[in-house]
C-alpha cells in the first residue's frame, strides 16, 4: 500500500494546506508534512494537531512491455486541458 496525503478541512479553512502527497509503497522511515500557508495572518501549529489526512491507496506491480512506437491516440501528445474536460 501507498498513501496519499491531502489537506484536512480545518486546516484549509486557516488557508493552511498540504503541498505534496504521495508517500510511495516502498517507504518506511517518518511521515513528513510539506505546508504552505496561503493566508495574510501567521498561524501557529502545535505538537499532536492533526494537520493532514492519509489516504491509502493501493500499488499496482506489472511488468513493463519496451516498445519503439506507441499507437496514435484522440488525445495526442497534447497536455494539460488537451483532452477537453475540465
Amino acid at each position: 500500500m501507498g498513501a496519499l496525503v491531502r489537506d484536512r478541512s480545518s486546516m484549509a479553512a486557516r488557508r493552511i494546506i498540504t503541498t505534496a502527497g504521495v508517500i510511495d509503497a516502498g517507504y518506511r522511515g517518518e511521515v513528513k508534512i510539506l505546508m504552505e500557508n496561503l493566508g495574510e495572518q501567521e498561524q501557529t501549529i502545535h505538537a499532536g494537531d492533526k494537520i493532514a489526512n492519509l489516504l491509502p491507496y493501493p500499488v499496482l506491480t506489472t511488468e513493463v512491455e519496451v516498445v519503439g512506437d506507441l499507437a496514435e491516440s484522440k488525445r495526442g501528445a497534447g497536455g494539460f486541458g488537451s483532452s477537453g474536460k475540465r
